[in-house]
């Protein structure tokens, strides 16, 4: 597919995002872990509410197709000349890097919590399954661009 030079725009800026939340966000997060102290012990509530965030961030990255079906919806419905469907797909690319980053930052508050360090590694390995997954790949931006283009 060719590609003009305000789609070529922003999927540049859409992988620039992707490796900020990607990559920078999460090796960010562990550096405030290292030298954050917590002084509180880890107890009861605390335990529950970790294994809450664990389920969240299992699962949350899931729901990503539904929320694409409503940003394409949206989308179709607003009919604008000003949004195009590469600023569709550099949003929809957006809000993959939020919903993986979110898993990253999770493990921070399940740290923050329970004081334990050892807790944010299950964090951590839910979030790199997750980034793999849901990394942008060239030839499937083009194709997702080609798809968004005869859908909408």
């Amino acid at each position: 597919m060719i590609l003009n030079e305000e789609q070529k725009k922003e999927i540049k800026r859409g992988m620039l995002v992707s490796l900020m939340t990607f990559v920078v966000g999460p090796i960010l997060y562990f550096l405030i872990v290292l030298y954050i102290e917590t002084p509180v012990p880890a107890d009861g509530p605390k335990e529950l509410l970790y294994y809450m965030l664990l389920g969240i961030a299992v699962f949350e990255p899931a729901l990503y197709p539904l929320l694409e079906r409503f940003q394409i919806a949206g989308f179709k419905r607003a009919n604008s000349p000003m949004l195009t469907t590469a600023k569709l797909l550099s949003t929809l690319m957006i809000i993959k890097g939020a919903m993986v980053n979110a898993i990253y930052i999770y493990g921070v508050v399940a740290y923050l919590m329970t004081a334990d360090f050892d807790k944010i590694y299950p964090f951590y390995i839910v979030g790199v399954f997750w980034s793999i997954f849901y990394w942008p790949r060239r030839d499937t931006i083009e194709s997702k661009l080609q798809e968004l283009e005869a859908r909408c």
